[in-house]
């Protein structure tokens, strides 16, 4: 018997309007409640340097989701990129690696 396992989603949420913010956030609730059953959403701030070395910071998301299927978290990864319209998103993955999602 296959075991559930814990994935992270880190999502950075841009500078979109509070009603975007809102409506997106619906639609994540909404999928992870339909591939998983359930989520835990925490949010803060993060930053990282982009490719030509500029430091980029903004509100971001972190959806904690339990599933035994890898491919389904991936295709939920990729689901919040296009939905928050990211380049890509960090998956952490059990056992702490982590790779990066694209849409």
């Amino acid at each position: 018997m296959k075991t559930m396992k814990s994935y992270q989603i880190t999502v950075g949420l841009g500078n979109s309007s509070e009603n975007t913010l809102i409506t997106r956030s619906a639609l994540l609730r909404t999928r992870s409640l339909e591939l998983f059953g359930g989520f835990t959403v925490l949010h803060g701030d993060g930053g990282w340097r982009d490719p030509s070395g500029i430091t980029v910071t903004e509100p971001v998301c972190i959806i904690t989701v339990v599933s035994m299927s890898r491919a389904k978290v991936t295709e939920f990864a990729a689901f919040a990129c296009r939905l928050y319209a990211q380049d890509c998103v960090l998956l952490v993955l059990p056992g702490g690696d982590c790779k990066f999602v694209k849409a």
